[in-house]
């Protein structure tokens, strides 16, 4: 890959971050190796970046891959609802007959919102926690756990004062409330639960390097954080604020009626 222009090579670099490629997939350590020794392919990785509005952290490198994150809701990697929609199944219409959410993507996109806030908030409480490497091992969460937390969020949602939150997360955490924490074997086809949403969520974490199941065949493992998810959240990548932002103004949204 040495042979190749810097700029073939940095493009390269970028493509295997905002997919998400783990540090040992073909190529992807050198170039980390290159990004972390040589400044002239470090600044053509960043310029590069800044082009498509994209931002690399400064915690980049061999141990945690290029991290990146959207600069603004224009950025080629900020959130796509399609995207969650499918991810967590909720293009396919499971929710109550009378759910609000079949209808308001809007409504939608808060949820997945307050999803993520609920699995990090699950995982690491409290701002301390965050700056604790050496806990890092002790911290886990399960999908019902997850929802526990998601619950008591729900809570806060709706006691805030509605000048200093999105109309749309109040709408959504209603919306939440129609669905069943969990289905009983007796209602498996009659739609999502709160359980199963957020565990889709959970392994979607996982396939990214950013959570571990302890018990790969349970029904609902228990999952550990890895340090690149707690760098992540340090740097921003996965900056709440900036999920909510990006996610309730996202505009380039596959047309809304047929997400």
């Amino acid at each position: 890959m040495n042979n190749f222009p810097i700029e073939q090579r940095a493009s390269r670099l970028i493509g295997l971050a905002i997919t998400r490629q783990k540090t040992n997939t073909e190529g992807y350590l050198q170039l980390l190796t290159d990004y972390e020794v040589d400044g002239d392919f470090r600044d053509t990785v960043h310029n590069i970046a800044e082009g498509f509005d994209i931002v690399v952290h400064p915690e980049s490198g061999k141990a945690y891959g290029l991290l990146t994150s959207a600069k603004g809701v224009d950025s080629m990697v900020a959130p796509n609802l399609g995207l969650f929609d499918k991810m967590l199944g909720l293009d396919e219409g499971k929710f109550p007959a009378n759910s609000a959410l079949r209808e308001k993507v809007q409504m939608r996109r808060a949820v997945l919102v307050l999803l993520h806030v609920a699995v990090s908030a699950t995982l690491f409480p409290t701002a301390e926690s965050l700056e604790s490497d050496e806990t890092l091992h002790e911290r886990s969460a399960s999908a019902r756990s997850v929802v526990d937390v998601l619950k008591n969020l729900q809570e806060k949602v709706e006691e805030v004062d509605s000048e200093f939150l999105d109309p749309a997360f109040l709408d959504s955490s209603h919306a939440l409330n129609e669905i069943a924490d969990e289905r009983t074997e007796v209602k498996r086809k009659t739609g999502h639960s709160k359980v199963e949403l957020a565990q889709v969520l959970m392994k979607r974490y996982a396939e990214q390097g950013l959570l571990v199941p302890v018990d790969k065949n349970a029904d609902y493992p228990i999952y550990k954080p890895t340090m690149l998810y707690l760098v992540q959240l340090r740097s921003r990548t996965f900056s709440i604020a900036q999920t909510m932002r990006e996610l309730l103004d996202a505009d380039k949204i596959q047309t809304e009626e047929g997400v």
